[in-house]
């Protein structure tokens, strides 16, 4: 069994540090005032930072983020390179920010950068065997080179963004954008694990719209809109790609040129759409708030 959620010292006097219930994050800040009550009889322990972890404890927090890294607390800031009120998850900025109001995100939007380095370079390496394969493989080459560009393409904007300077102003603290990750308003407030990656803060009564994610808090208050879109664009992949393998294996069978490139592309776009359904189906909850509380721990 582990600790609830919640603020333990950080092993320096007047710090603590934020345990996510699962692992230590990067997020410290100052104790000004004895704020937390207690539970006497939880004896959940969680590894130490510098020494033992106490019993577990629940935080009272402001209606202001609480998360306190090395640099400014995470928030909703008026970013310098472009005006834009954006998403600063306490280490850098996102690609999400705020477009008359509402939160969206940046096309392209990668998070980390390097996994789109990776993906991209992948995909353009296996397009340029095709390419060299054959006249057959030139359509799968080119497939595949476009995919790799739209990775590439993410993996540089989310590059150039790391490389922003932190926020100086005040926060936004827009009541539209509450319940803030932290906000507790009772007992029981904590991250709660909602896909096989993700973690979603439940402030004691209600979800908020903010998930934790490879060690970064990330706003989804443009979550369901994305759930259907994917949704939709996972069914338009599995139907072309099944479409073309249907017309692939025609020509096939009628000895007509181009069968098998079509094929074979047609299995690899219904393969993508496969994928791409079962992982927005996987990962609903992180996009989409939970129909019902967590379990009690």
């Amino acid at each position: 069994m582990t600790a609830q959620a919640g603020w333990y010292p950080a092993g320096a006097p007047g710090r603590e540090r934020w345990w996510d219930g699962t692992q230590w994050t990067a997020y410290e800040r100052e104790v000004t005032a004895p704020e937390r009550f207690t539970s006497p009889d939880a004896a959940a322990q969680v590894p130490a930072v510098q020494q033992p972890a106490p019993q577990q404890q629940v935080q009272q927090f402001q209606a202001t983020p609480q998360f306190r890294p090395a640099g400014p607390p995470m928030g909703w800031y008026v970013a310098p390179n472009d005006g834009k009120t954006r998403w600063w998850n306490g280490v850098r900025w996102s690609a999400y920010y705020l477009r008359q109001g509402r939160v969206a995100a940046e096309p392209y939007a990668l998070e980390p950068p390097s996994l789109g380095w990776v993906l991209g370079s992948w995909f353009l390496l296996i397009g340029l065997v095709n390419l060299l394969v054959g006249r057959d493989t030139r359509v799968i080459a080119i497939v595949f080179s476009v995919i790799g560009v739209l990775w590439m393409i993410g993996a540089g904007r989310g590059t150039a963004r790391a490389k922003v300077p932190a926020p100086q102003t005040a926060p936004s603290l827009d009541p539209a954008l509450r319940p803030f990750p932290g906000e507790a308003e009772s007992a029981g407030a904590g991250w709660y694990p909602v896909s096989a990656s993700a973690q979603r803060w439940w402030t004691g009564t209600r979800w908020a719209q903010y998930i934790l994610e490879r060690g970064v808090v990330q706003p989804r208050q443009f979550g369901p809109r994305s759930h259907r879109v994917m949704m939709i664009v996972s069914w338009i992949f599995a139907g072309l790609g099944a479409l073309g393998a249907l017309l692939g294996a025609v020509l096939l069978g009628s000895d007509a040129s181009g069968g098998i490139a079509l094929l074979v592309v047609g299995i690899l776009i219904l393969l993508m759409g496969g994928v791409l359904l079962l992982v927005t189906w996987l990962r609903r909850f992180s996009m989409i708030l939970p129909t019902s509380p967590p379990p009690i721990r």
